[in-house]
C-alpha cells in the first residue's frame, strides 16, 4: 500500500502498485518510504500517487468502511480500477475497469511491463485509450 496525505485534507492510497508504477513515483521497491512533512513535498508525491491511480478517502477508517467492511455504499469512482501509462512524449493511457473483479489473464502484458512506455504499450494491447491531454480526462 502506498498513502500520502494531501494538505487539503484526506488521504490518498492505492493498494496495488506494481514496480512500473512505483519506479514512476520514486518509492523503492524493497524499503519503507517514509511521508514528508514538508507539506510542499508531500502534495507534489500525492500528486504522482493520483496519476497511477490513487484513490482519496476522507480517511483511511473511510476507505475501510467502504471497502473492507462494507459499513458504508461503494461509490463506483471508489471501485474503479484505473490503469494508467504515461509516455515520455506526453498525454496518458488510459484503461478503465468497474472493480477489481473485471481484472484478468488477459490484462498481463500490464503486469508484466518493464518500464512505463511497456506499460503503455500494454494498456494498448488491452483495449485502453489515449488522452493526449490529461487536464481533459481528470
Amino acid at each position: 500500500t502506498v498513502t500520502c496525505y494531501p494538505s487539503v485534507g484526506g488521504i490518498i492510497m492505492t493498494k496495488h502498485a506494481h514496480s512500473v508504477e512505483l519506479d514512476y513515483i520514486g518509492v523503492d521497491h524493497f524499503y519503507t518510504t517514509y511521508r514528508s512533512y514538508n507539506t510542499t513535498e508531500e502534495d507534489e508525491f500525492c500528486m504522482k500517487l493520483r496519476k497511477i491511480g490513487g484513490k482519496w478517502w476522507h480517511s483511511i477508517q473511510d476507505r475501510d468502511d467502504a471497502i473492507d467492511s462494507g459499513l458504508r455504499p461503494v461509490y463506483p469512482d471508489e471501485i474503479e480500477v484505473l490503469f494508467l501509462g504515461w509516455p515520455a512524449d506526453g498525454g496518458v493511457w488510459i484503461l478503465r475497469l468497474e472493480s477489481w473483479y473485471q481484472v484478468n489473464w488477459v490484462l498481463g502484458p500490464i503486469f508484466n511491463a518493464l518500464n512505463m512506455e511497456e506499460r503503455c504499450k500494454a494498456i494498448e494491447l488491452c483495449g485502453g485509450t489515449f488522452v493526449q491531454d490529461p487536464e481533459d480526462n481528470e
